[in-house]
């Protein structure tokens, strides 16, 4: 009876007195139960879980109001104070409110931009292609150049001329050496003239009026010349004359 009675746990140890305390929790089945518990998340300090989390609901980051909430089948959104900014799921990331971005945006493949009904798309060589364009817009911008035709070109000198790049009309401006009375000179035009010379006056450049009369100037054109004579006069005075005609 007393050998007995020896093998007996107290009351008073707690089970501190079991001889194998492993074989005690193994038969009472408890082993998983301590180790999950062993290896659970503290949620006061957090920790490392180093295989797959499955959450069939929410991941609240904060509070109860932001963080990853399950948005039907293959879709998470993403929600913010209870407001849903985005979602993904096996095709795309869409984002529902504006996006700031501070650095670089690296894009692997031409950029589309569509609203209204509207596409555009920003490809990897720099060009835009675009409905405002009718299609690409360096060619748009090819168009809209050579429909404007050549551009205007001059020599701005004493003798000189001007060519409009649209219509080739030409304007053309001189001085001529000074000129004794009755003298004829052809002027040597700083243009040679394409076609045909359209106008043409000349006129004296003296400061004075001679005694016997104005110095006189007649203008003549002889095809692409232009023959300036200097007349009316008896007085001997030489001066030239400022001349100007128009071409094409």
């Amino acid at each position: 009876m007393t050998q007995l009675l020896s093998q007996k746990l107290a009351k008073n140890e707690n089970g501190a007195d079991i001889p194998d305390k492993n074989q005690f929790i193994k038969n009472l089945g408890l082993l998983e139960t301590i180790d999950r518990a062993k290896n659970a998340l503290d949620k006061r300090t957090g920790g490392t879980v180093n295989g797959n989390l499955h959450v069939t609901q929410s991941v609240h980051i904060g509070d109860n109001d932001s963080g990853l909430r399950a948005n039907g089948d293959g879709n998470v959104a993403f929600y913010a104070n209870n407001a849903k900014v985005a979602y993904w799921n096996n095709d795309r990331l869409h984002w529902l409110k504006s996006v700031e971005i501070d650095g670089t945006i690296n894009a692997h493949s031409n950029l589309h931009i569509s609203w209204g009904g509207r596409t555009a798309i920003y490809q990897e060589n720099g060009d835009v292609h675009g409905p405002i364009w009718g299609g690409h817009l360096s060619a748009w911008l090819n168009t809209q150049i050579n429909n404007r035709g050549a551009k205007n070109t001059a020599h701005l000198a004493t003798n000189g001329w001007w060519k409009c790049g649209d219509s080739g009309l030409i304007r053309q401006w001189g001085i001529t050496p000074p000129l004794n009375v009755g003298q004829i000179y052809t002027v040597s035009l700083p243009c040679p003239v394409p076609h045909e010379i359209l106008s043409a006056t000349a006129t004296v450049k003296y400061k004075g009026i001679a005694s016997e009369g104005n110095l006189g100037t007649y203008v003549e054109i002889v095809g692409k010349s232009l023959i300036i004579s200097a007349d009316y006069t008896r007085t001997g005075i030489k001066a030239p004359r400022t001349w100007e005609l128009v071409c094409y």
